[in-house]
């Protein structure tokens, strides 16, 4: 009987267990979902980015080329001002800056059209930061490194005014530093007809004296380029769209080489989660397509932010309450009707053995034990006796001293047990 419970118990468990684990692929499964939802977020704001900066590349060399159109004016107050000079007064916090390195060659056309290039940027930038609905760091400088335009900036850089070249120097050298390869490529060059931006990693703001990312691209004029464009955005701009929906696990965004670019981890476990994403090395080994990964306890998504170089990695760890809260509840549900029922089964079992076949049994061992008793009192009893059925006169039972006198005696019936009777 309890042979019979004891194999319901495993059956039980057995579908608890599968039950558990569908309910494990149930909320993988709408990770995996969210994920890819969470990623077209992504995609969507670096793809706005690239547009917006697209355009303002566009107005660049259009400015360029309508040089003539700058006052000639322009340039005396340029020179007058020190070469320090904001051609454009606007409403914003830090208007349109150009300033150059007074001694470098640039010849007195390059300077009219560096002037009318701020103020057409000034323009753009400002609506890009209506349109983005916040305010960037934008600037410009020259492929030569002998001038540079700060478009919109929070504050004055220092170094930018007309009394300390040494520091307008150091100034434009920070903000071309890292994107010195840019200025060697040529228009023919591109890979498409879509104009070609790079995104850098993070790093120290010369605008800001903040962690940024930015997002340049060389200018061109008849093929070569004459200015390097850049957009500078704080990192968390990349996964600004992700606390929209919420989630449970961790966002990342990984170069190749294992940098973080930008990340919603913020507790105190967050520098051993990026550490261990790191030593799995899921950047570097992500292909085109999406990829996951489950080793060390670590759950990861990861698929790649278009040709950027970047992957979007999500985290989510099993110790962790990521997805132990998305499923605690399910399966504590079962768990609870599992053992419920096992209960019932063991109880109903137990009440049977103790109530219904135990007393069984009692009778059948008492009855037993009192047949053995008489079968063992006739078979040694001195005298002739023997247990004869009443209906038929047959003798079930007889002593040795009985069978002697039933073959001796003779009676009319066919045996003595039967005239007995």
């Amino acid at each position: 009987m309890f042979g019979g419970g004891l194999v319901t118990t495993i059956m039980m468990l057995f579908a608890f267990t599968l039950a558990a684990l569908s309910a494990v692929r149930g909320q993988v499964a709408a990770e995996r979902q969210n994920f890819l939802v969470d990623r077209n977020l992504v995609m969507s704001e670096v793809n706005s980015s690239e547009a917006l900066f697209r355009s303002a590349l566009v107005s660049a060399e259009l400015a360029w080329q309508d040089a003539d159109q700058v006052d000639l004016e322009l340039i005396t107050r340029f020179r007058s001002q020190g070469y320090a000079f904001v051609p454009l007064p606007t409403s914003t916090a830090q208007p349109p800056l150009l300033f150059d390195m007074p001694g470098k060659s640039l010849t007195h056309d390059e300077r009219r059209r560096y002037l009318g290039l701020t103020a057409q940027l000034g323009r753009v930038s400002a609506v890009n930061s209506l349109v983005r609905g916040q305010q960037a760091s934008r600037y410009f400088y020259g492929a030569q490194h002998n001038t540079a335009g700060i478009l919109s900036a929070p504050l004055a850089p220092p170094g930018s005014d007309g009394r300390d070249s040494a520091g307008r120097a150091h100034l434009i050298a920070d903000l071309g530093d890292g994107l010195d390869g840019l200025a060697g490529i040529h228009a023919g060059e591109q890979p498409d007809n879509r104009r070609s931006v790079s995104w850098m990693l993070p790093a120290i703001s010369p605008l800001t004296g903040k962690m940024a990312i930015r997002i340049a691209a060389p200018v061109f004029s008849d093929g070569s380029p004459f200015a390097i464009l850049v957009t500078e955005y704080a990192p968390e701009i990349l996964t600004a769209p992700l606390t929209v929906g919420g989630f449970d696990g961790t966002y990342m965004v990984v170069s190749e080489k294992g940098e973080i670019v930008a990340s919603t981890a913020w507790n105190e476990q967050a520098p051993a989660l990026i550490d261990r994403i790191r030593a799995l090395g899921v950047a570097g080994a992500t292909s085109s397509m999406q990829r996951e990964t489950w080793r060390d306890g670590v759950f990861t998504i990861a698929d790649r932010l278009g040709d950027r170089g970047w992957v979007l990695v999500y985290v989510f760890t099993w110790p962790d309450v990521d997805v132990v809260a998305g499923i605690g509840k399910q399966i504590g549900i079962g768990a609870v009707l599992t053992l419920a029922t096992l209960a019932v089964v063991w109880v109903f079992l137990i009440y049977l053995k103790q109530l219904v076949f135990r007393p069984a049994i009692e009778r059948s061992r008492r009855v037993f034990e009192s047949e053995h008793l008489s079968r063992t009192l006739v078979e040694t009893a001195p005298v002739g006796l023997g247990l004869i059925a009443v209906e038929s006169g047959k003798a079930l039972l007889r002593s040795p001293t009985m069978i002697d006198a039933a073959a001796r005696v003779v009676v009319p019936t066919e045996t003595l047990s039967a005239e007995l009777v």
